[in-house]
């Protein structure tokens, strides 16, 4: 059976980290699989190790709607798959649907953002994204999402046909996990990950992290993610409450050196508002690393049925944040916390588990 995987592009990311465990698993005695991506060759940063994986990179700007759409016209025409996969964006998501309409493939798309609330401002843009995106679901065989969070969002605020929708979660590479050992670090590092927007919380993680320093005088926090719509307002925070030595900015890590950062810090910050599900929660637990996560969205379908000091409810509270952090800086989660989320948590998610429910789809 051939199956073709579509994806804007390989940087690292949570949606690029979920396409490789899955295409990891793919079998050359049942499936030829190929995977188009959109982006530049040289833009490469999540690795594909499944040497039966076909990979044809088209190496245009997502923009250039009239090039990407012929080169993907040519492939898919000329290799006729069976089911065409796509994921990364809402863009990919759409070129994706129109081919497969006019080259008659079954389409699904694999969506791991919540896109309910991401309407373009401009009349155009807007025009394309409501009839393409919101309206042209029809066109799809199946529509996987990823959480319990993000099916509920889709059949309420867009009113997609549920009998479309399968929820199959994110899983992690444990193979590739297992590469990245423990070292004591000289400094107690503070991770706190996730694209600079306002849905991560970075705003009321700062003062939290003003009274931490006032504790315990020299901490060190990283920021780890690309600029969003918070950006500017981060920064000023920082300067504010006088924290311009105590937390760097990474905007963009290579994933080695970022699960490196995050296997060895000493605390790890997962307070987002909202998320779609949440593969660094995968990671943290799996690397036993201590952390503090928030109650909320994407992260409830891996933190149902468990209880623990590092979970927060009231994440919207800065007062709150600090005390959970102080707790957890002050005293980290024991050996036998750690196992409790390890045994309870993961088991759910792993890998083999998680493309059991892929192939069912696929007939």
């Amino acid at each position: 059976m051939k199956i073709f995987f579509l994806i804007n592009t390989l940087r690292s990311g949570g949606a690029q980290q979920a396409l490789v465990s899955v295409l990891e698993n793919f079998s050359l005695k049942y499936f030829q699989v190929f995977l188009i991506v959109i982006d530049k060759k040289n833009k490469i940063d999540s690795k594909i190790y499944n040497k039966n994986i076909k990979i044809i990179y088209l190496n245009e700007k997502l923009n250039n709607f009239i090039k990407v759409y012929f080169k993907l016209f040519k492939i898919l025409n000329q290799h006729n798959p069976k089911y065409l996969v796509s994921t990364g964006n809402a863009e990919t998501i759409i070129y994706s649907r129109l081919i497969s309409f006019i080259v008659k493939i079954k389409h699904i798309s694999w969506i791991q953002f919540d896109y309910t609330n991401s309407i373009p401002f401009s009349y155009f843009k807007k025009l394309i994204w409501t009839i393409f995106f919101r309206y042209f679901y029809f066109i799809d065989y199946k529509i996987i999402l990823i959480s319990s969070y993000l099916s509920k969002r889709y059949k309420e605020k867009l009113n997609w046909n549920s009998e479309k929708i399968i929820i199959i979660p994110n899983t992690f590479n444990k193979i590739y996990l297992n590469k990245f050992k423990k070292v004591k670090l000289k400094k107690k590092i503070i991770l706190c990950p996730g694209r600079l927007d306002y849905d991560k919380n970075h705003l009321k993680i700062i003062p939290a992290l003003k009274k931490l320093k006032n504790k315990f005088n020299n901490i060190k926090c990283i920021f780890i993610g690309e600029k969003g719509n918070a950006y500017s307002e981060i920064l000023r925070n920082i300067k504010v409450n006088k924290l311009e030595k105590n937390i760097k900015i990474l905007n963009y890590v290579k994933s080695d050196k970022f699960l490196k950062i995050l296997n060895n810090s000493y605390l790890v910050l997962l307070l987002s508002k909202k998320e779609p599900f949440g593969v660094i929660a995968l990671e943290t637990i799996y690397l036993k690393t201590n952390f503090l996560i928030s109650y909320t969205s994407g992260f409830k379908d891996i933190l149902r049925g468990i209880k623990g000091r590092n979970i927060i409810k009231n994440f919207n509270n800065s007062k709150e944040i600090f005390k959970k952090t102080y707790n957890l800086y002050n005293k980290p989660m024991t050996y036998r916390e750690k196992i409790k989320f390890y045994n309870n948590s993961l088991s759910k998610f792993e890998t083999k588990t998680v493309f059991k429910k892929w192939l069912k789809i696929f007939k």
